[in-house]
């Protein structure tokens, strides 16, 4: 098994992740446009993918070793352009602000060879205790596969963000 360390959660702010898709049947319309449940599912199919894939955070054994699940609590959708049918897509996300009872989380889905926008995602994440059935605070820090520096990932437009000292 490979080796965890805890990653401050302030040091992934900002941080873009990125992955690929394509628009499968399943995910449009009769008009062969995708529909808004397939941007949601791709956000977050994404998002859990990657997570563990580029920054090394197992949600999933997060949740069933220490009873830690991040909860999807509101969600802004913005619509700019189609996807269509088997057309590629990039899918960007970040974590724009922690606070201490959620996360906003940023997500973009674009065409892949022309690169406009398509739709942007905003998540407000909050963190649930499945065993005690309640909302915790965000933690300060998270377990990660990750063994390269999370400096090497490149920013969010706007960021980096400098309301923490780099220090801490």
């Amino acid at each position: 098994m490979q080796e965890q360390r805890e990653v401050p959660l302030h040091r992934i702010v900002g941080r873009r992740i990125r992955s690929e898709a394509r628009v499968e049947f399943s995910h449009v319309d009769p008009y062969r446009h995708m529909t808004t449940a397939a941007y949601l599912e791709m956000a977050i199919n994404h998002r859990f993918r990657a997570v563990l894939d580029v920054l090394g955070f197992d949600t999933l054994a997060l949740a069933e070793d220490h009873g830690i699940a991040f909860i999807n609590r509101d969600v802004h959708m913005e619509f700019r352009n189609f996807a269509n049918l088997d057309e590629a897509l990039t899918i960007e996300s970040w974590v724009e602000e922690v606070h201490a009872s959620r996360m906003v989380v940023l997500v973009e889905i674009r065409k892949k060879v022309e690169g406009s926008l398509c739709c942007r995602i905003r998540l407000d994440l909050s963190t649930f205790d499945l065993r005690q059935q309640r909302l915790i605070p965000v933690p300060k820090s998270l377990p990660s596969r990750r063994q390269e520096p999370f400096e090497q990932l490149p920013w969010a437009e706007g960021h980096p963000k400098t309301d923490v000292p780099a220090s801490s």
